[in-house]
């Protein structure tokens, strides 16, 4: 049985087990994905009303379960073969050796623009070890606060090594490269 949770923000896919359900035949496999109704969801809505999936040879069926937590359990018990979680959920689930594996991003990005981690064109930044004592801005959500910690942490840093700059706003995505040649501030956590 597969099991994936979806990641709202960075929106990604999780899978853990053996295969979908077995089908009768002539019939299509079944793969039931949890769901909050929020925008990033907005494939599974376009792709069931499109008949995409079954398309694909497979059918969806969205089951509304709330919370991390609840959607984790759900999924490790077979109940559902995906979700949705936040991305600190995915990162405590990890920490946890919980199953699940990342399969798809259902995340925001705007035309011409990366999600991530953004430095100017000609900054020597290369790596995250290349941001210690650089100011970083954030919109100090818990999602960019952890995405900025969790790489951090994989180069040896701590937050305390970076000038974390909160506050920034995320929906005008067009204007990061402004903020970058301004030279306020060294990167960004999108």
């Amino acid at each position: 049985m597969k099991r994936f949770i979806v990641v709202p923000f960075l929106a990604l896919f999780l899978v853990a087990g053996t295969g979908l359900p077995a089908s009768v035949a002539g019939e299509l496999p079944v793969l039931r994905l949890s769901y909050f109704r929020d925008i990033d969801e907005l494939p599974f809505y376009v792709g069931l009303e499109k008949g995409f999936f079954e398309e694909e040879g497979v059918k969806v069926e969205l089951v509304r379960i709330g919370g991390a937590t609840n959607i984790m359990a759900a999924a490790m018990r077979g109940e559902i073969q995906g979700g949705n979680i936040p991305v600190p959920a995915l990162f405590h689930a990890s920490l946890r050796k919980i199953p699940l594996k990342v399969v798809s991003w259902l995340g925001t990005s705007h035309p011409g623009t990366k999600c991530g981690l953004h430095v100017g064109k000609g900054s020597a930044i290369r790596t995250v070890g290349d941001l210690k004592g650089k100011r970083i801005a954030l919109s100090g959500s818990i999602v960019s606060k952890t995405i900025l910690s969790e790489a951090l942490d994989q180069a040896g840093l701590t937050m305390k090594d970076v000038k974390p700059m909160l506050g920034i706003d995320m929906q005008e995505p067009m204007k990061y490269e402004a903020v970058l040649n301004s030279s306020q501030v060294h990167a960004i956590i999108t």
